[in-house]
């Protein structure tokens, strides 16, 4: 068996190489119609040996991989295999018809006449053909590493790691399976459409991050002198707002008046750890320095500090600090505040930042920090994460606090998030400190990914002959297999290469004629986010026969455009081949669809859709229908005992394009985090006894079924004066398993919350998250008594799950307010109390209440 492994490389060389092994090679071709890459004959698995712990958002990286070929139970009939191929598409492009400019390298195995090393992952391999290349057997599993330097760091599934496109081919034909010597590209390529496997989202261990970043924040202490100067404490934060596993080490930290920082008095040194910084966590220093000047003069120096994440990649931030010089003693109170965010940007459509606040007293004075007021949160941190009030901050000293916040938004946006620190000196609280501070998180971009399927009506004719012209009907299928972006697609084009003939230039499918009682194709075309998400419509090419001859095949490539929801282009392309031949035989093309795609163990059945298209001439009978799963033992989804339920029957006669339609219900079971695929086959005769078959594959993933929410509604103040607003504040936590699009937020009084106060709905809530808002009303009418309000949120699992339950959870929480009308109550300042005290309170009023009333009666 010939075995060899291609990677698709994006290059802008003018000339294609056939040099193998080696980079810069053509690409497969358009392997032929429909549904491609859908057999079962062997399995693919792949680990990295050498690479980088992580890569960065759109780098080009160097992995070593090592890769494990072998037979699935259901090939056990076949001994060998031969010219097989694994391709692993590089820079982001294609392993199947790729697009203008895009190349691949190749690699092969080395053959041995001697023992055979299957083990080693680099040989030497088996020889069964006598030719130049490396061969496996069925019961064989085969390793072999391959290193790869074009790979593009990217994440297409949403799991935050490396995925890539990946596809292995093979022929099965011994006599037809011999290499050249060298070998070329074209002996790779498979002498069947259905000798396939692939993937778009191969997925590797390896940590896709956001490019690192830090963040620095320069304080003085204190920030106001007296001419003609004095002795200024600087303090400097450095912040890692980088991905989750985005370590930073810091190499230098220079002032542009003082210099190094590192070695002046005081212990930035810490700065130069060589353990570095973790992301999200920051390092903090000081450093002495005499600033000296006129009275009226102000003095800047900015510090930069440069470092590099664990792969090299190099990250740089400034901050600088001002100190007014006055005549006179400075003033005896102030205050710097810093607000940071981390990471610093996120993947669309949002994510969870930890935002960190800072208050520095940088004055003479003791002061107390009272409120912290967030525009994110929509009121006061106080009580939020990590973060309490008041506090008492002396002089030279700093209050530092945290917090988790949900942020969301499309592409491209910048989240801002101001704090508001108010805090009073001690030497006079009437004149309080206002000062605030802002951090952004960028909404960063995930690549819309679609692909292109295309089958041809019939796949073989006979000659034309000179001076006719043979019709062929396309269908093609247009995939959104984007998690995050709705697609539209804008531009349709085909180009046909006709036998030996230079191709067609690129023609409007819109121009071509529609296909006789078939759906025409129309633009544009809106795909909405999901797996799956398809577009499908027909049209019709003709042949010439004054270009072909018998044994010619034509060639015919559609290429789908357009731009996701963030206005980014996007294409892909789907061929289709048509034989010319003396006398055609049946064909057939199937597609199986699941739904849904994606369930749990409790809730696993799914109803697989099942499509059979006669892609011939003449007319086929279906006489079998059976399915396998991960390679298994097939069996008859006609047979109602063998599947859940059942609308598929044979015998089914089709003629030339007609389309069999039907379904089956079945149980998917594995364990959380697998994908499980399942090959349907259709198998029969066509009118000259011929026979016929094809398949199909549909995966479902299976994840953790735990869906939960909870909602904790609070009320600020629990005692106040009739009249008075009352601020209520819900917060709502991811606790299951699953991401949440967070849709109804109802309270029993005030209804619907959307667009009260801070509250904004849809929010996108990731595992562990929690979404906070807050919203002001008035209670009781402005009267007197007990006020009970409660709260119920609504989460829907994003993912398409089929859950025990259905796909929505819901959660309730409740509020208690007093309100009461007393002599002088306006001046009491209000205070929160636990609800046991309100209901005691009010319990207590309406005492004293019937106790007044029998006495007047």
């Amino acid at each position: 068996m010939l075995l060899t492994f291609i990677l698709c490389a994006l290059s802008g060389a003018e000339t294609v190489a056939q040099t193998l092994p080696g980079e810069g090679n053509s690409c497969l071709p358009s392997l032929g119609n429909g549904n491609t890459c859908t057999a079962n004959d062997l399995r693919l698995q792949a680990e990295v040996l050498t690479g980088p712990p992580s890569c960065e958002l759109g780098e080009t990286i160097s992995v070593t991989f090592r890769t494990s070929i072998g037979s699935t139970a259901a090939s056990r009939a076949a001994s060998e295999r031969y010219n097989l191929g694994f391709f692993i598409g590089e820079n982001g492009s294609a392993t199947i018809d790729p697009g203008a400019g895009e190349t691949c390298s190749v690699s092969y195995l080395t053959p041995n006449t001697g023992t055979p090393d299957l083990a080693s992952g680099v040989g030497p391999y088996r020889e069964l053909t006598g030719d130049q290349c490396g061969d496996i057997e069925d019961a064989d599993t085969t390793l072999h590493d391959i290193t790869s330097t074009q790979i593009l760091c990217r994440d297409n599934d949403g799991d935050g790691r490396l995925d890539i496109s990946a596809s292995v081919t093979w022929k099965t034909n011994k006599n037809n399976a011999s290499c050249a010597s060298p070998p070329t590209v074209a002996d790779f390529v498979p002498d069947q459409k259905s000798k396939c496997i692939s993937s778009v989202n191969l997925g590797f261990d390896i940590p896709v991050e956001t490019p690192p970043e830090v963040t620095v924040s320069k304080t003085a202490i204190p920030d106001i002198i007296e001419a003609p100067g004095a002795s200024v404490t600087y303090e400097v934060v450095v912040t890692n707002t980088s991905g989750r596993t985005d370590t930073v080490t810091i190499s230098s930290a220079v002032d542009d008046k003082f210099g190094d920082i590192t070695t002046l008095p005081g212990d930035c040194d810490v700065l130069l750890d060589p353990d570095g910084i973790e992301p999200g966590s920051s390092s903090t220093c000081r450093f002495e320095a005499n600033v000296f000047g006129a009275a009226g003069d102000t003095h800047t120096n900015t510090v930069t500090v440069n470092g590099a994440d664990e792969e090299g990649s190099a990250v740089s931030a400034s901050d600088s600090a001002v100190v007014s010089i006055i005549a006179g003693a400075p003033p005896p109170a102030s205050m710097t505040v810093v607000k940071g965010a981390a990471p610093s940007s996120v993947p669309e459509p949002g994510g969870e930042v930890e935002y960190t606040l800072q208050v520095i007293n940088t004055g003479d004075d003791t002061l107390t920090l009272t409120t912290l007021d967030d525009n994110q949160l929509g009121g006061s941190a106080g009580g939020v994460g990590n973060c309490s009030l008041p506090q008492t901050i002396p002089p030279g000293s700093a209050y530092d606090c945290s917090y988790p916040f949900n942020v969301a938004g499309a592409a491209g946006d910048v989240i801002i998030n101001t704090v508001t620190a108010t805090a009073q000196p001690n030497s006079d609280p009437g004149n309080a400190l206002v000062e605030s501070d802002r951090a952004e998180v960028e909404i960063l971009d995930i690549p819309a990914l679609i692909s292109v399927s295309k089958t041809p009506v019939p796949e073989e004719i006979p000659d034309p002959g000179a001076g006719n012209n043979t019709p062929i009907d396309y269908r093609l299928i247009v995939f959104n297999q984007s998690l995050t972006d709705t697609v539209t697609i804008n531009s349709l084009t085909d180009i046909q290469q006709e036998g030996v003939n230079p191709p067609s230039v690129p023609t409007d499918v819109l121009t071509l004629p529609a296909s006789p009682g078939k759906p025409a194709c129309s633009l544009p075309q809106t795909l909405t986010t999901g797996f799956g998400r398809v577009y499908s419509c027909w049209f019709q090419r003709s042949i010439s026969g004054d270009n072909v001859s018998e044994g010619d095949v034509v060639s015919n490539t559609v290429r789908a455009a357009g731009i996701d929801d963030d206005g980014m282009p996007l294409e892909a392309s789907g061929g289709a081949n048509v034989s010319i031949v003396a006398t055609p035989v049946g064909t057939l093309d199937v597609l199986k669809r699941a739904d849904p795609s994606v369930v749990t163990p409790e809730a696993n059945v799914v109803t697989f859709s099942v499509e059979v298209l006669n892609t011939s001439t003449v007319e086929v009978t279906i006489d079998s229908l059976t399915d396998s799963v991960e390679g298994g033992t097939a069996y008859d989804i006609t047979n109602a005992g063998a599947v859940v339920s059942t609308s598929c029957a044979v015998p089914q006669t089709l003629a030339s394009g007609e389309t069999y339609t039907c379904a089956f219900v079945q149980a998917v079971t594995g364990n959380p985090g697998e994908g499980i695929t399942d090959i349907v086959t259709a198998s029969g005769e066509d009118e000259l006894s011929n026979t016929v078959a094809a398949d199909d594959s549909a995966t479902v993933a299976i994840v953790d079924s735990d869906l939960d929410i909870r909602v904790v509604k609070t009320a600020s103040p629990n005692l106040a004066a009739s009249g008075a607003p009352i601020s209520f504040l819900v917060e709502v936590t991811n606790t299951g398993s699953q991401v949440l699009l967070l849709g109804e937020l109802d309270d029993s009084e005030f209804g619907d919350l959307d667009g009260q106060g801070t509250c904004s709905l849809p929010q996108r809530l990731s595992i562990d998250a929690t979404y906070s808002c807050s919203f002001d009303a008035v209670v009781n009418g402005g009267g007197v008594g007990v006020h009970i309000n409660t709260v119920t949120v609504t989460g829907r699992q994003i993912l398409r799950i089929a859950n025990p339950g259905g796909d929505a959870v819901s959660d309730s929480d409740s509020a208690y307010v007093l309100t009461i009308t007393l002599p002088g109550l306006d001046d009491i300042k209000a205070v929160p109390i636990s609800i046991w005290a309100v209901l005691f309170s009010a319990l207590g009023i309406v005492l004293i209440l019937l106790r007044n009333r029998r006495r007047t009666g």
